[in-house]
């Protein structure tokens, strides 16, 4: 009998790092957030997307964040030498994306040549719209971090002293009513959410993976 040679469909990784990655936990310890982007107040850090991203997909397959902040996930995907799309609600924030992404194309060089890394400023809510005007593709692979419901405007969150005395520190991620990181009631939130990553179904490469970051919270 001819033993059937395996054929990795899903991402690039030798055995040895795959099986690394499957542990049920692992510490991460990230490098000091950049002065531009410490002002968002929740950023997570690209090299631990940019592990979830080479493992969930292959070099020139597609990204998608649709609440991509201060663009973590975009430049993650850039260093992977994935394409990647990323739509943030604060226009802001968007800009701050765009100019770490431009500035990381230069520190890449020519590593970075054709990858495609576009943020959109609009709202996550109006998928069919960005994917149309945009014309983007088939998706490969989702990761975000949504906003942690109405967290930062808790008791605890406004022992962020720090943020609250500064005048260049946000606090909040917005004061969009859009946002949902204003709503105050958990299940509207939650059924807002639902409903974002329910609308992306059908731009999504069937049996493709969404990796949703999120913390614990208490009602």
């Amino acid at each position: 009998m001819t033993k059937r040679t395996f054929r990795n469909r899903l991402n690039d990784l030798d055995s040895k790092s795959w099986l690394k990655f499957q542990k049920s936990w692992f510490v991460h310890n990230p490098p000091p957030r950049r002065k531009d982007v410490v002002r968002h107040p929740a950023k997570y850090p690209e090299t631990l997307i940019q592990e979830f991203i080479e493992f969930f997909t292959k070099r020139g397959q597609f990204v998608f964040d649709p609440m991509v902040g201060t663009g973590s996930s975009s430049i993650a995907a850039l260093r992977a030498g994935r394409h990647s799309y990323g739509i943030e609600l604060n226009p802001e924030y968007a800009n701050i994306a765009r100019q770490v992404i431009t500035e990381e194309r230069l520190h890449l060089g020519e590593a970075a040549e054709g990858v495609i890394t576009e943020v959109i400023t609009g709202d996550a809510a109006d998928i069919d719209k960005h994917v149309i005007d945009h014309k983007i593709p088939i998706i490969d692979y989702v990761i975000t971090s949504p906003p942690y419901w109405d967290m930062l405007h808790s008791r605890g969150a406004e022992g962020q002293k720090n943020r609250r005395d500064s005048k260049e520190l946000d606090v909040y991620y917005s004061d969009n009513p859009q946002d949902l990181g204003n709503i105050k009631d958990y299940e509207e939130f939650l059924e807002a959410l639902v409903g974002i990553y329910t609308d992306l179904k059908e731009y999504i490469r069937p049996r493709a993976y969404i990796t949703i970051i999120v913390m614990n919270v208490k009602i």
